[in-house]
């Protein structure tokens, strides 16, 4: 005969159900759509340029009030665009990530909001990769006067055919850094630093929005960052974080949202968001602790009876697996609780 002692908790080895907070979504996501601004905003060349839709491409505007910032995330393909927006907002099914060139290929919105009041505080466009800014930065140089500014430059290849045929994917791109208050430019850091790279920032550059750099897979043992720093400070980007999406560090994102916040006149919403992260990030923190305490103390209470001449071996390797199994179910709950679902691990298994 076998009994089972336990603690005062009904069910041993058995961990309560995820908390609350986890359950609270803080974005949604919908297809970015151009905007159509009062007549009073666009300029002459904005009446020039056109979208694949016939509708005058947007310029983008100061942020007013109620209205979330507007950050397009940009760079060249395949440097981890889509896996960094996931990670900045928790959600592993937001658009999608392959080894491969040009996944991305259209532009997709998704709002951080404030968990607890709801106002949405930054609009996120995941932009398609810059493939060829080479040959569009030649384009540019041969077709445009260099005495416009670059606004009018990029409003002038946004009218043109090759807008919607060979630099489609680019002027995707463009036309969102012109609607946008200010971009990341994602680098990975692994990568050296070649000329592409350094026309693709040119072209950006006319977009005359701000643009901070975001060094991706910073914990490779490649890494390049320094070469890159020396590049970027010679363009005037001298403000640059790191943010590895695969190493995910909450200090990390925090230096992102901090260093993006000096680079705004009016910095109150994230600096809003970054209050609301940090608080959200404290109250995971202690869920996760009564989580951890719960299973150490079914552990702890976890006691299972047999008769004296009875082999203890069997019992205890029976023992060992319940443990391991309400372990398992303890990392389920963690992971779950901080945004990475139990699903996609198990869909990862199986490919």
């Amino acid at each position: 005969m076998r009994d089972i002692i336990t603690s005062d908790s009904p069910n041993p080895l058995q961990l309560d159900k995820q908390p609350s907070l986890a359950n609270q979504d803080s974005h949604s996501i919908v297809v970015a759509e151009p905007v159509q601004l009062p007549a009073s905003t666009q300029t002459d060349a904005n009446a020039l340029a056109t979208t694949h839709q016939g509708m005058p491409t947007p310029r983008k505007v100061s942020i007013g009030e109620n209205e979330p910032l507007k950050l397009a995330v940009v760079g060249h393909t395949n440097t981890g665009k889509t896996s960094l927006l996931r990670t900045l907002l928790r959600d592993v099914y937001f658009g999608e990530v392959k080894n491969a060139p040009a996944t991305t290929r259209h532009v997709e919105k998704a709002l951080l909001s404030d968990s607890q009041t709801g106002e949405n505080l930054v609009a996120l466009y995941d932009t398609p990769g810059l493939e060829d800014a080479t040959g569009l930065l030649d384009w540019l140089e041969e077709n445009t006067a260099s005495r416009r500014d670059g606004v009018d430059r990029l409003q002038q290849f946004l009218a043109s055919p090759l807008a919607q045929d060979e630099y489609s994917q680019e002027a995707k791109v463009i036309r969102q850094m012109l609607a946008s208050d200010m971009a990341i430019y994602v680098v990975d850091a692994r990568e050296p630093v070649l000329g592409k790279y350094k026309d693709e920032l040119t072209v950006l550059s006319w977009a005359a929005i701000p643009v901070m750099p975001v060094f991706n897979f910073t914990h490779d043992k490649g890494s390049q960052i320094a070469e890159w720093q020396q590049m970027l400070a010679r363009r005037n980007l001298h403000v640059s974080t790191r943010f590895d999406s695969v190493a995910f560090e909450f200090d990390d994102e925090m230096k992102l949202w901090q260093n993006l916040a000096t680079m705004l006149i009016q910095p109150q919403i994230v600096q809003q968001l970054i209050a609301r992260r940090q608080d959200d990030w404290e109250q995971l923190y202690d869920e996760a602790n009564i989580i951890i305490a719960h299973f150490l103390l079914n552990v702890a209470s976890f006691v299972e009876t047999i008769h004296q001449d009875d082999d203890p071996l069997p019992t205890l390797t029976k023992m060992q697996e319940k443990v391991r199994q309400a372990e398992r179910a303890m990392q389920d709950q963690l992971l779950n609780l901080y945004k990475f679902y139990l699903c996609t691990r198990q869909k990862n298994k199986k490919v």
